[in-house]
């Protein structure tokens, strides 16, 4: 999918799902959540040719510019996959299945002899 193609649904997508959204320009000015995943194109485009310093330090301006990193080496895909906060120190994006953390917390569970409960309370 192209960058403006990108754009087209991001900016559909939040209309579908923020009745604040009061018009296009609202969302192209104000929503750095949908900014993050612009810079996020054009970081993992550039990650994906090769270059790993340029699109790093691009990410951390971004996330001076929105409060939200999305590695440049993540790949998103929203119909399979969600996005959730992996640091909680600050806002960091990366891909999960959303059945993996459960999965880690039952085999952490099953090493220490434990049952999940037991575990979530030592958490």
């Amino acid at each position: 999918m192209g960058f403006f193609q990108s754009v087209r649904e991001d900016i559909q997508s939040v209309f579908e799902r923020d009745p604040a959204a009061t018009s296009t320009l609202a969302v192209l000015l104000c929503y750095p959540g949908v900014h993050a995943r612009w810079i996020h194109h054009l970081t993992h485009w550039l990650w994906v040719h090769g270059f790993r310093l340029l699109p790093r330090w691009l990410s951390q301006v971004g996330r001076l510019l929105t409060g939200i990193e999305i590695h440049p080496g993540a790949t998103i895909d929203l119909k399979t996959k969600m996005l959730m906060p992996v640091h909680w120190g600050k806002f960091v994006l990366a891909m999960h299945d959303w059945n993996e953390p459960v999965q880690r917390l039952l085999q952490e569970a099953n090493k220490s002899g434990s049952r999940g409960r037991d575990l979530i309370q030592r958490v």
